[in-house]
């Protein structure tokens, strides 16, 4: 399972300051995706009570802190990997 979050700087501050940030190496990474995937994204996504039953969906991850936070199962990191728009990724160390 991967988690990431779509389109909600808010909360990959949330997470990376949760992580420790620069003090604990902490970054954040970030690429661009075709929006028809993000869709499917959102679109397939299950509370993580339903994981178990639903496997092969997204998982809707730390409702309470983000309404785009989501645990990705590996049939979604293939597709992150293959659709990934080349030349977009970046890492960011942010200051505290």
């Amino acid at each position: 399972m991967l988690y990431v979050t779509l389109n909600d700087k808010a909360h990959q501050v949330y997470f990376y300051q949760k992580r420790g940030g620069s003090e604990k190496g902490a970054q954040i990474a970030s690429f661009k995706i075709p929006q028809s995937l993000a869709d499917e994204i959102v679109a397939n996504g299950v509370p993580q009570a339903q994981g178990k039953a639903k496997p092969g969906r997204p998982q809707i991850s730390d409702p309470t802190r983000s309404n785009s936070a989501y645990g990705l199962p590996k049939t979604y990191i293939d597709k992150l990997r293959q659709q990934a728009i080349s030349g977009t990724g970046k890492t960011e160390t942010l200051n505290q």
